[in-house]
């Protein structure tokens, strides 16, 4: 848990929901805070480093202890983008999360948008934005229009994510995207209802454990609807049955396409006209009590204790 990103006290949260939650009786479990000032086991008997070179601690009385599995709670970087994923592939540990390139693919908006629309998913349309090629303000307002978003090409949490609703507002939304990535993305807004699919192969296939309707009370789904309160979360969704079943379809069509294991949410724009637009894929989706992923579990009768612990036995077979 934890991170280099600004997400990484999300994730502290996600960290910790996992660990009170997975079965002691069947887990010797310990929270490993991987942050940029270390990486360490923080316990009741304080905090010690981890050994890089194996992935493991000396505890308090000078046992030596390795890990024979890893669930992976870190959002963003190193956690959702394969950096985490390709050391402990090289030390042979198995972990909850997507593989090395699954996650890299899918962290980075612009190649997994591009990817999932050949595959037939609705894709909003879009403008890459580098700093050495930035396109004026009319070019960008002719092509998609206003309001139109503004996002770092690899960020979660809605972090550098602008809302342009005004000319004026550009250049800063430029700014603010440009502090998380070297490249970013301008995207044509799609009006409609926002909804989260959330899956999990806990059962060894994908499952979806429900679909979640965002009510946010901001201009969207920002980071402080999603961790601050700003926002109403219903699940299931107000939606019709034909719209459920086809997000369920897509998201497990997707969710196998892109190589996706453990736990993951694929989100969507649904519009007037009932056409679901894939918004973004989260291969390591919040998991701190107010997430949308740990209420879906709760409305399909699928205790923590279970999700949790049958993604790790599914990915130490």
């Amino acid at each position: 848990m934890g991170g280099y990103s600004p997400e990484f006290e999300i994730s502290l949260l996600s960290g910790k929901t996992v660990l009170d939650h997975l079965n002691k009786e069947e887990f010797c479990a310990y929270a490993v805070h991987i942050l940029k000032d270390g990486w360490k086991v923080v316990n009741e008997k304080g905090s010690f480093p981890i050994e890089k070179a194996d992935f493991s601690w000396i505890d308090e009385k000078g046992t030596k202890h390795r890990f024979s599995a890893a669930f992976n709670a870190i959002h963003g970087n190193p956690g959702e983008d394969g950096v985490i994923q390709g050391y402990l592939d090289i030390l042979g540990i198995p972990y909850s999360s997507s593989g090395l390139f699954a996650s890299a693919f899918t962290f980075n908006k612009l190649q997994c948008s591009a990817y999932c629309k050949k595959l037939g998913a609705h894709i909003a349309e879009s403008i890459i934005i580098r700093k050495d090629s930035i396109p004026s303000n009319s070019e960008l307002i002719d092509s998609l229009g206003l309001p139109f978003f503004m996002k770092p090409n690899r960020s979660g949490s809605s972090f550098g994510v602008s809302r342009i609703a005004i000319e004026s507002d550009i250049k800063n939304a430029l700014d603010l995207a440009f502090e998380q990535d070297e490249l970013v993305i301008a995207e044509k807004e799609v009006k409609g209802i926002e909804l989260a699919c959330g899956l999990s192969d806990h059962n060894g296939l994908p499952e979806v454990l429900g679909i979640t309707e965002i009510v946010s009370k901001n201009s969207f789904f920002d980071y402080q609807a999603k961790y601050f309160g700003e926002s109403e979360e219903i699940t299931p969704a107000r939606i019709s049955e034909v719209v459920q079943l086809e997000i369920e379809k897509t998201s497990t069509f997707l969710y196998r396409e892109l190589e996706l294991k453990g736990i993951a949410r694929i989100d969507f724009i649904l519009t007037a006209e009932q056409i679901p637009y894939m918004i973004e894929v989260n291969s390591v989706p919040g998991l701190s009590p107010k997430s949308i992923v740990p209420q879906q579990a709760a409305w399909k009768g699928i205790a923590l204790s279970e999700l949790f612990g049958k993604n790790l036995k599914v990915c130490m077979k």
